[in-house]
C-alpha cells in the first residue's frame, strides 16, 4: 500500500507469467510468498489485466452511456443519486466486485501522501480498465469522462454502496461472491 506509484508500475514479466500459470491451472497462488512474488507490481498488474480483459467490462457495455451521462448532471447531489441508480442496475456480481475494488482503492488512496495514488491518479489507471465503450471509436474521446466516473465512484463510495457491509469479506466468501 505504501509503494510509490502502486498500480502505475508494471511488474516483471516472469512474475506475471508465474501468477498467470497458477491461475490458468485453477490454482490460487500464494501471493504472500515473497520468494516467488517479490514485486507487488506483479500482483497489481495481474488485477488490472484481469479487469481489462473481462469480456464485458465491470461497468458494463450496456450501462456505459448512463455512467458517462451521470457526469453531465448539474449538482453533486443529482450525480450521487443518478450514479447510485446506475450502479444498482449492474449485475449482482459486478456490483459486489466494484464494491470490493472500491474498498481496496480507497485504502490505497488513504495513503496517497506516501504512494502518490490519489483518487484522481487511481481513476486514470482504472478508468479505461473498468469502463469500455462497445464503440472502439469512443475509447479515446471518452477517456476524461471514464476517469471522472471512476474518481466520482471512489469519492462517494460510502453513499453509493449504503447497504454494503462495512468490513471486507473473508477470502472464502470473496471468491464466491465476486467476479473471478
Amino acid at each position: 500500500m505504501d509503494l510509490e506509484g502502486i498500480y502505475r508500475k508494471t511488474g516483471p514479466n516472469s512474475q506475471l507469467r508465474g501468477i498467470m500459470v497458477h491461475l490458468s491451472k485453477g490454482d490460487i497462488p500464494d501471493l504472500i510468498d515473497s520468494e516467488e512474488f517479490s514485486d507487488i507490481a506483479s500482483i497489481t498488474s495481474i488485477l488490472k489485466l484481469y479487469l481489462r480483459e473481462l469480456p464485458d467490462p465491470l461497468l458494463t457495455y450496456e450501462l456505459y452511456p448512463r455512467f458517462i451521462d451521470v457526469m453531465d448532471l448539474t449538482t453533486e447531489e443529482e450525480r450521487i443519486k443518478a450514479m447510485a441508480g446506475v450502479i444498482a442496475q449492474l449485475p449482482s456480481v459486478n456490483k459486489k466486485t466494484l464494491k470490493c475494488l472500491c474498498d481496496h482503492l480507497i485504502r490505497v488512496g488513504a495513503q496517497s501522501d506516501v504512494n502518490l495514488m490519489t483518487f484522481k491518479n487511481l481513476a486514470v489507471v482504472f478508468g479505461p480498465t473498468l469502463m469500455r465503450s462497445a464503440d472502439p471509436d469512443r475509447e479515446f474521446l471518452d477517456m476524461g469522462a471514464k476517469n471522472a466516473v471512476v474518481e466520482f465512484i471512489l469519492k462517494h463510495s460510502a453513499r453509493l454502496f449504503p447497504n454494503a457491509a462495512s468490513k471486507p469479506p473473508s477470502q472464502e466468501s470473496f471468491y464466491g461472491d465476486v467476479a473471478v
